[in-house]
């Protein structure tokens, strides 16, 4: 079975110029710490040993630290690996600046730089700095994406998008919010439901590091409240790469990227009625996943009716099998149990 990695990435803070409602990291300018550096070394070694070549840096604000940019780029870029930044632009005071802050990035190995912006971002940092963020890039030759986050019927959101293809040469994507953090608090009919299917999550398996050590298996895992399955602590583990062999080889996380989170809800349902309400009231499929991994009695109830453990570590040479027959499992309970 081939590696259910296939990113990693470091949350780098969760300190933020901002704090916006929709925020799914629950960041704001009160947060403090960063990554310890000697563990994102760690992680860059296991990267590259793993033959990624790229890894993505988020936060909070990571501009917030410069220096500390800098240098894990510097290292990547010893490590032949190209670094992706997610930021809102708040340091893009003017063009020069820009240029000047991204040719030193660019210089260690920035790759990609990902801008974020809407109706909320507004409200504390000006559209005219992720333009200049944008045009800088532009300039230099670097690759820029902006993001714009959207809820229903967002007309801000759309004007946002037509300005931003107009006067930016970079790609430019409207996405959902994520029902997470702050977001989770939204109204929920200005959410943008999504269909949920039995499919592939193609969240699972981008790894992201936090500032305590905490790593979880996909970037939303990350910030669902604790206690949720979908984190580990790096203390917790003899390396980084006892921990990873963990992730690939735990039945759980092979259930939610081969069938999803509503694989996992049937699975568990298989076992127990009292997760209709979970499906129902579920906007997203990550909320759906944080309601079944925020109670580990759920897996529980599934060791005691099947005997499977979908949180040990399986044995390399079996996982794919047992993944196959709890697939069976997954698609007789939807048969069953289909609401």
């Amino acid at each position: 079975m081939s590696s259910l990695i296939k990113q990693i990435g470091f949350i780098l803070t969760r300190k933020c110029t901002a704090e916006c409602s929709h925020c799914g990291s629950d960041a704001s300018p009160d947060k403090e710490g960063v990554i310890p550096m000697p563990l994102i070394i760690d992680f860059l070694g296991l990267i590259r040993g793993m033959n990624l070549e790229v890894y993505y840096i988020t936060g909070g604000e990571p501009f917030l630290y410069y220096p500390v940019l800098k240098e894990i780029l510097r290292i990547g870029q010893e490590k032949n690996l190209k670094a992706v930044i997610c930021t809102n632009a708040f340091w893009a005071t003017s063009q020069d600046e820009a240029i000047n802050k991204l040719l030193k990035l660019k210089e260690s190995g920035l790759h990609l730089l990902k801008l974020s912006t809407d109706v909320f971002h507004l409200k504390k940092i000006p559209l005219v700095r992720i333009l200049n963020a944008a045009h800088a890039a532009s300039m230099l030759e670097i690759a820029c994406e902006i993001s714009i986050p959207s809820l229903k019927n967002d007309w801000m959101a759309i004007t946002l998008y037509t300005r931003l293809c107009q006067e930016t040469t970079g790609k430019v994507v409207l996405e959902t919010i994520h029902p997470l953090g702050r977001g989770e608090h939204l109204p929920a009919d200005r959410m943008i439901p999504q269909v949920q299917k039995i499919e592939n999550c193609p969240y699972m398996g981008l790894i992201e590091l936090g500032v305590n050590g905490d790593v979880s298996c996909c970037p939303a895992g990350a910030d669902f409240p604790p206690p949720t399955l979908m984190v580990r602590n790096v203390k917790d583990y003899q390396n980084p790469q006892v921990l990873m062999n963990k992730f690939n080889f735990v039945p759980l996380y092979h259930i939610l990227q081969t069938f999803g989170p509503l694989g996992l809800y049937y699975l568990l349902y298989s076992c127990s009625d009292k997760f209709s309400k979970t499906k129902q009231n579920s906007l997203h499929p990550c909320h759906l996943c944080r309601s079944l991994t925020g109670d580990q009695t759920n897996s529980k109830q599934l060791k005691i009716r099947h005997g499977i453990d979908l949180l040990s570590e399986a044995n390399p040479e079996s996982i794919e099998v047992q993944i196959k027959n709890l697939g069976k499992i997954i698609h007789e309970a939807e048969k069953q149990y289909a609401l």
